[in-house]
């Protein structure tokens, strides 16, 4: 018995070995499966992952696209780095750049995911000078990202169906980013009831939301020019790939909405996850980083007042672009956004968090 454990061990050590590619700058071209281990490549074309294959990534992996080339999931693509040996993702002109021949923005296509896919997990990976970032087709694989950087990408960093989470102006940079989807087999169905008990307030909007329980799905644009004030106490629960955004000025009252178990007080607006207080609330379940995109302050946009405002759960937290101006008094960013930095410099984690920018 022992001769015959040996034997097949053997056999699915050499099965395993045969999808190994080892050699450095090693091209890259087609059907991917099997393992690709710590060192460089070159995809001379669009790779593509089948239906029930499986593309692992090690630590430590590069790979130069070229013209065109990218990656198309329609099996598994597990990309697991760590952050000693991250995993770089990125333009072929960064081997040789030139003067007339260096890394820019769409140098190559970037990472689509089907709506077949199975599952995509990465961590501590970096994308850059793309055309699309990661764009998935729609909400339904399991997509899971943490600790993923973009730098330079052309039209978007991350989309999820036609949703673009994070647009390629937002200048992410070396930010990491956390993102989980499809963790829940019931998203769906949590989303039609969360649409169903509460108004959504997507679209264009400006004026007042009073007091009260509602959500969003899909993204709340405040136009240049105008105001959306949040009264106190309100509870904005956001779904899967929907987002805020601050073109001209957004403000709460500071109210409050009562105390906790410690008497601490709690914030009168609170942005969170459609599954934050749900029914379907459990360890497996329950709501979790990225679960929603986040608040973003666009550069240009009018002096925006957040006080006394939960931000949680989200992609990003809130987000400043350049000379964007916002007060902030008693801003509770929870523990569970995928980023917490303002503004790409100033570190927030710290609760509560006041800043006059």
């Amino acid at each position: 018995m022992k001769r015959i454990l040996t034997q097949l061990l053997f056999v699915i050590i050499l099965c395993g070995a045969s999808h190994r590619v080892m050699a450095t700058r090693a091209d890259l071209n087609g059907a991917q499966k099997g393992t690709l281990f710590a060192g460089e490549y070159i995809a001379q074309e669009q790779l593509h992952i089948a239906a029930g294959d499986t593309l692992f990534l090690s630590p430590g992996v590069t790979i130069y696209f070229k013209m065109y080339a990218g990656i198309a999931v329609k099996g598994t693509l597990l990309a697991l780095g760590t952050p000693g040996q991250k995993i770089i993702l990125t333009s072929y002109k960064e081997l040789q750049p030139t003067a007339l021949d260096f890394p820019k923005p769409a140098d190559w296509n970037g990472i689509k995911i089907d709506k077949s896919s199975r599952s995509v997990i990465m961590s501590n990976v970096q994308i850059k000078y793309s055309t699309f970032g990661i764009e998935s087709a729609t909400t339904e694989p399991s997509i899971q990202l943490r600790d993923v950087s973009f730098f330079s990408n052309g039209l978007s960093n991350l989309t999820i169906a036609t949703n673009t989470i994070l647009p390629s102006d937002m200048l992410v940079g070396d930010l990491p980013v956390s993102l989980c989807h499809g963790e829940n087999a019931n998203t769906g169905t949590n989303i039609a009831n969360v649409i169903k008990k509460y108004k959504n307030i997507a679209g264009i909007v400006a004026g007042t939301v009073e007091p009260g329980e509602y959500c969003i799905n899909g993204t709340l644009t405040i136009p240049k020019g105008s105001t959306l004030t949040f009264k106190a106490p309100c509870v904005v629960r956001l779904t899967p790939h929907s987002s805020i955004l601050v073109k001209g000025q957004i403000k709460t009252d500071g109210g409050f909405s009562g105390t906790d178990a410690h008497y601490a007080k709690k914030p009168g607006v609170v942005f969170t996850s459609y599954r934050d207080g749900t029914a379907n609330d459990s360890a497996r379940f329950g709501p979790g980083a990225g679960d929603w995109g986040g608040i973003r302050i666009a550069a240009g946009s009018d002096s925006s007042v957040l006080k006394s405002v939960r931000i949680d759960y989200s992609a990003y937290g809130l987000r400043l672009e350049s000379g964007a101006m916002v007060y902030a008094e008693e801003i509770d960013f929870g523990s569970h956004n995928g980023l917490l930095k303002q503004d790409g410099l100033h570190d927030v984690t710290t609760l509560p968090v006041t800043f006059d920018q």
